[in-house]
């Protein structure tokens, strides 16, 4: 029975990846229809795909869990499984986060976030553990939250310890003029009103200054190096999010830079690990301008359109007909964030109803002698006020 649930999981969760790729809508089924009824996968969507995997994979942990436990139930069969319910429970969680990015609900996006990361801390698995925390701080971003963003941040700086360079915590860097404000007491910011303030410094990983033909485990690794970029993106995006302007600059800067210098260590560590050198520089594309796109919308939303559409012209495809198969999302918000870029330097024009809008006359009867009594029209004056009874 567990086999078979892990079969139906797994085949829930293909067939949710496939429809998300296919970009095809769901054919909905006829009432005469018998064959349907019986297969209702081809009616289903992707987040209701999604979602049944989900239910079932949950299911899987719980009996585990109890298999565990029970003296009785204990068989060698356990190992096998709890790598298989591992592996597709991250999967699951990675697509159910893709998905609801994609429609835009931060509360179900929140909700599956911390399952998955409540899962990689109970099954003690800290580099996974730290990509949640990255999402659980990308989706306090999304909702505005630049202080819980970086609660989420300093616990991947923890998590990852002696691999990231420390910082100098005595160190006091000086603030501009313009950057100086007042604060009123109990505000509780990243600085004090202070002209020396302290300032949260961006840790960047070690290993990027390694030699070329270094083989330690943090240059081959992959599932670090995807970690570091996305950290160090997230954590400019709370800077500017806090209103740390010229800080972010610096932090975004420095991580174009470590994005350049682990470019190479990431085809490096494939060819050391025999993997397939397309697929490999196709992910790393795929994170690199993610990092791109959410750098560009932090511009936008902070009102520096110029720079937003400087950073959105350096994103460029080189295998766009690949990546929109894999992760449409991600090309969709690109096209997206261009065309809402070049509007943004249009004036558009004022339509026939704005400019009719002079000829409502209603300000001027909206008063506690002439309300009720009277109804202006659009294209004509209103009439006099007539004398009617009032009850």
């Amino acid at each position: 029975t567990d086999k078979a649930l892990l079969v139906s999981a797994e085949a829930y969760h293909l067939a949710s990846v496939l429809r998300y790729r296919s970009r095809k809508a769901p054919i909905l089924p006829k009432e005469d229809d018998l064959s349907a009824v019986a297969c209702p996968i081809s009616s289903m969507g992707p987040i209701e795909l999604a979602m049944e995997a989900f239910k079932i994979i949950d299911a899987c942990a719980h009996y585990l869990n109890e298999d565990k436990k029970l003296a009785c139930r204990q068989n060698p069969r356990i190992f096998w499984q709890e790598g298989k319910i591992s592996e597709l429970t991250l999967e699951m969680a990675h697509h159910l986060i893709l998905l609801h990015t994609h429609i835009g609900a931060p509360s179900e996006l929140r909700a599956y976030v911390k399952w998955g990361l409540k899962f990689c801390q109970t099954s003690c698995l800290p580099l996974h553990t730290c990509l949640f925390l990255i999402e659980l701080a990308k989706t306090n971003l999304l909702c505005d939250d630049d202080a819980q963003a970086f609660v989420q941040l300093n616990g991947v700086q923890d998590i990852l310890g002696d691999v990231l360079v420390q910082g100098d915590k005595n160190k006091l860097k000086r603030v501009e003029d313009e950057e100086r404000f007042v604060e009123m007491p109990g505000n509780n910011n990243l600085r004090s009103a202070s002209p020396d303030l302290f300032r949260i410094q961006l840790r960047t990983p070690k290993f990027i200054d390694d030699t070329d033909s270094c083989e330690c485990t943090a240059c081959t690794s992959q599932l670090l190096c995807s970690i570091c970029l996305k950290f160090v993106n997230t954590w400019s995006r709370a800077l500017r999010m806090a209103g740390e302007v010229r800080a972010s600059k610096l932090a975004f800067k420095t991580a174009n830079q470590v994005t350049q210098k682990l470019e190479k260590k990431w085809l490096d560590g494939a060819k050391m690990l025999d993997l397939d050198l397309k697929d490999t520089s196709l992910t790393f594309q795929e994170i690199s301008m993610e990092n791109l796109l959410y750098e560009a919308e932090s511009c936008g939303f902070t009102g520096d359109f110029q720079q937003a559409k400087q950073i959105a012209e350096r994103i460029s495809v080189t295998n766009e007909a690949r990546l929109a198969n894999l992760n449409p999302t991600l090309i969709f918000r690109i096209l997206e964030l261009k065309s809402s870029l070049e509007y943004m330097d249009k004036k558009p024009a004022v339509d026939s109803v704005t400019a009719a809008l002079n000829k409502l006359t209603v300000n001027k009867y909206l008063t506690a002698q002439h309300q009720g009594q009277s109804t202006p029209v659009c294209d004509r004056p209103a009439k006099a006020v007539a004398n009617a009874p009032v009850k």
